[in-house]
């Protein structure tokens, strides 16, 4: 499986090449029936199926020349009536034992793809969630690779790589690559791999079997026109969360899970005086500010003795000592939490949270029970509320899939904030039209646009 060469079905739907670790990937949706799925090709010879990329794995940690292997395969190749080029046949078994050893396998073009959402790995199969499709499969080749175990007379061990190796071999590489175990002790692990800009949540034994879910975080931040454009919200919400934010009036964003909370806690903060510092605190690297004064802090859980934890509440009040303007957290969930986020922006400190309620009288109910007396608090804080609902949508013909609508359901404006703030309306206005001109601009044209607001 560390190659796909699988026969493609059905009806195109669309087709892109992605060159990734020297291999071109052609990656294909097709509709079969009254589903989509996603065809991965990859564009090399058929004898590389036969390669072992663990044998080349165990090589290594005895010390051997990898090249010395890759001389055995090709004579074995021969044997078998093959007839590699020496110089090509040696930098695709390099490119092929790399990207399974080192990146994520043949899914690796997956996370490369803008389109894609969410990836999901696990014993039954992959699964990705795109834009346009929604959830479908991806069929992959399941190999069959073969391990010189002598030359004279030649012996080989034949095994097949299956979906099990694959899953395995994501979660290896993704605690490589972070530097974060997987153990007994640890076996529930969050990482995010800044390379691929994806995070990972890997679950395995003993809490279950090895399962992967991959976030694919947006290769630009969110922007509130980029949001405003796609239906999340209108062009008057809009002005008003960004005119609320920049006044450091608190945002509290509530929501129940994938329904786009921090993609909008980050689209506003993006429409920030870019020179006043925001602190991005964060238990996982999925807020980005760029152009903007920021400093990121993560959360450290510990699971070894000796090893200190870094909580959230700790690190808001060390974002506090280093002079934050506003004190951006991805999501509130512990008592400590949200009383430090509560405290820090009813201290003159502009801020920006997120919060898991699907309404508001949920979200007062969950916060006075973490956080006593917030309900007083909350007068002084505007809280959003978004929704997700999954819409059929038509993608050629008759074939209907399921897509992921994001929304504002509500946003609650106390009467304090709304008589001392919201009373320039040539201010919104004006917001209205900045926001209007930027829908389909670059990040450098936002914060160039933004910038002269301020001077």
């Amino acid at each position: 499986m560390h190659v796909s060469l699988v026969k493609p079905t059905g009806s195109v739907l669309s087709s892109k090449v992605i060159v990734n670790s020297g291999i071109r990937t052609v990656t294909e949706y097709r509709s079969i029936g009254n589903t989509i799925q996603v065809f991965l090709m990859d564009q090399v010879p058929e004898y590389l199926t036969l390669i072992d990329p663990s044998y080349f794995e165990e090589w290594i940690k005895l010390g051997k020349n990898p090249t010395k292997l890759i001389k055995v395969y090709r004579k074995i190749l021969s044997r078998l009536g093959y007839k590699p080029n020496d110089e090509h046949f040696s930098n695709l078994v390099k490119a092929i034992t790399d990207r399974w050893l080192n990146a994520y396998g043949p899914i690796t073009p997956l996370l490369m793809d803008d389109d894609v959402t969410d990836i999901y790995v696990d014993a039954n199969g992959v699964r990705v969630s795109h834009r346009d499709y929604g959830l479908c499969l991806v069929r992959l080749s399941e190999v069959k690779v073969i391990r010189p175990m002598r030359l004279i007379p030649m012996k080989l061990i034949e095994s097949t790589l299956t979906i099990r190796d694959l899953v395995n071999r994501i979660a290896i590489n993704a605690s490589r690559r972070t530097r974060t175990p997987i153990t007994a002790y640890m076996p529930l692990v969050s990482v995010t791999d800044p390379e691929y800009k994806v995070r990972f949540t890997v679950s395995t034994m003993p809490v279950s079997q090895t399962s992967v879910h991959v976030r694919i975080l947006p290769s630009k931040p969110w922007t509130l026109p980029t949001l405003v454009k796609l239906g999340m919200l209108t062009v008057n919400q809009a002005a008003l969360l960004w005119k609320l934010a920049d006044e450091k009036v608190p945002i509290l964003i509530g929501g129940s899970m994938g329904s786009g909370k921090t993609s909008l806690a980050n689209a506003i903060a993006m429409m920030l005086k870019p020179n006043m510092l925001k602190v991005l605190i964060m238990d996982v690297d999925e807020m980005n500010l760029p152009g903007h004064l920021s400093v990121k802090l993560f959360e450290r859980r510990s699971f070894g003795l000796g090893v200190k934890p870094i909580t959230k509440d700790e690190l808001i009040a060390h974002a506090l000592r280093m002079g934050a303007d506003y004190v951006i957290v991805n999501e509130v969930r512990e008592p400590e939490e949200v009383k430090a986020w509560l405290n820090a922006v009813t201290t003159g400190h502009g801020g920006i949270t997120t919060f898991h309620a699907d309404d508001y009288q949920q979200m007062v109910r969950r916060l006075t029970i973490l956080a006593p007396g917030s309900e007083e608090v909350l007068k002084n804080i505007v809280v959003v509320i978004v929704g997700s609902e999954l819409i059929p949508a038509n993608v050629g013909g008759n074939l209907k899939v399921m897509r992921r609508l994001r929304y504002v359901k509500d946003i609650i404006v106390p009467s304090e904030v709304n008589e001392e703030y919201l009373s320039l309306k040539d201010d919104l206005h004006l917001r209205r039209n900045v926001i209007g001109s930027l829908i389909d601009a670059s990040i450098d044209q936002l914060l160039s646009t933004i910038g002269k607001l301020y001077y």
